[in-house]
């Protein structure tokens, strides 16, 4: 229905391929969709509230099959959402679970995905926050694949090899990074850094 400038609809088991037209990265080539959702008259969403079945979504280097869960939204207040599948990168699948929430006014989110015995969350308030524990390379790739829509400037490094624990903290202004690897391999364009064991504590500041 469209009154008031709004357009109101319910979806069921609607295909998720034709909905990539809203997606800002990826592509959907399987799924559907069951829920509610509204959109203003230049087909901005206003609000939704959905549940995924069966999806299969494309990323340039990863992927993800068998993508199931909730999904709800309001641009005036914020985002929730609840999904697991499988996630594919460097040929490898593995399982993993995603939660998170974030209100827009004030800025605020946050988020952790989990796999069989690796996490990762992000969070922001005041600053941006992120913390890996156990991260293997094929999950900080498919992790790294999604980022990069965000912080386009990651598509230049490619975590190769290894095991990472670590924070991290950041503002426009500032940032720092704390880990510990093993067996790290990271790359970035024809150049690459191996090393058994790596401990850092860096700042923008040296």
């Amino acid at each position: 229905t469209f009154e008031k400038g709004k357009l109101e609809g319910q979806l069921k088991n609607f295909p998720l391929s034709l909905l990539n037209y809203w997606v800002p990265v990826g592509k959907f080539s399987e799924g559907r969709v069951t829920g509610q959702f509204a959109v203003d008259g230049e087909g901005n969403p206003l609000s939704a509230n959905l549940q995924v079945v069966g999806a299969a979504f494309a990323l340039p280097t990863s992927g993800i099959d068998r993508l199931t869960g909730t999904l709800s939204f309001n641009a005036d207040l914020g985002v929730q959402w609840a999904l697991e599948g499988i996630a594919k990168a460097q040929s490898t699948p593995f399982p993993f679970r995603c939660e998170g929430k974030g209100f827009f006014k004030s800025r605020w989110m946050e988020s952790k995905i989990a796999f069989d015995a690796s996490w990762c969350s992000l969070s922001k308030d005041e600053k941006w926050r992120c913390e890996v524990c156990n991260l293997h390379s094929e999950e900080g790739i498919w992790l790294q694949s999604g980022l990069v829509a965000i912080w386009p400037a990651m598509r230049d490094w490619t975590f190769v090899a290894g095991t990472l624990n670590g924070k991290a903290e950041w503002t426009d202004a500032n940032w720092r990074a704390q880990f510990d690897a093993e067996h790290l391999v990271i790359q970035k364009g024809d150049y690459s850094i191996a090393c058994e064991r790596a401990q850092g504590d860096l700042t923008n500041e040296g």
